[in-house]
């Protein structure tokens, strides 16, 4: 599927629903960070599905917004490792994108005793229109979620976040009223490292702890 294809396809998924809790205001997005937003999407457009991150390779910087209305760097993560998957808050099937939210629910209230104090986790939007910080905001309350380590990171852009699918490996269409879409789940490492791609609904917390607790 062409980039320009996805883009439409959520693009009228949108268009099937209203906003979310608030409409999108003005981020004060430092202009040096869109510039580099801007450039890294435009090299994923150039670059299509060759682009997509394999184990071993380093995220790029880019920046998003979090729950709490923050600019979130990928840079600003390094340091500890953290686990990034992808949802969308409107998803109704409860083996996918509630049942993934869940299980890192799950590992972020487990991570100290199993020795990972310091994991962090990263959630991405597929649906930026709806998903503003706020609606993201409530999403992670209601599944208990803690705000001190756990980024659920939206945009403005939708093309942005379009961009951020080619690059994460991820499949997404509008179908029957939802966002079809694949699952993959990333363990990232202090340096900024994919050090494991778990592809698939049922990917495992237990490979991710032990390779989290290798590195």
């Amino acid at each position: 599927m062409r980039h320009s294809t996805l883009f439409l396809l959520l693009f009228a998924w949108i268009g099937l629903g209203s906003l979310g809790g608030q409409d999108w205001q003005e981020f004060a997005f430092p202009t040096e960070l869109e510039a580099i937003n801007t450039a890294l999407e435009s090299r994923i457009v150039e670059s299509g599905r060759g682009v997509a991150l394999k184990v071993g390779e380093a995220l790029p910087e880019f920046g998003l917004i979090n729950q709490g209305g923050a600019v979130v760097r990928m840079s600003d993560l390094r340091g500890e490792p953290f686990i990034l998957n992808f949802i969308f808050t409107r998803c109704q099937a409860a083996q996918m994108c509630p049942a993934s939210t869940s299980r890192m629910a799950k590992l972020q209230r487990e991570a100290p005793a199993l020795g990972l104090p310091k994991l962090r986790f990263v959630t991405i939007t597929f649906d930026p229109v709806y998903d503003t910080p706020l609606v993201l905001h409530t999403y992670a309350r209601n599944f208990g979620i803690a705000d001190h380590n756990f980024h659920f990171l939206t945009h403005p852009s939708q093309s942005l976040i379009d961009s951020l699918l080619f690059l994460f490996g991820i499949l997404a269409c509008a179908e029957n009223g939802t966002i079809e879409h694949t699952t993959t789940t990333y363990l990232i490492d202090a340096e900024g490292r994919v050090v494991l791609k778990q592809n698939g609904l049922n990917w495992s917390a237990e490979k991710m702890i032990e390779a989290a607790l290798r590195k």
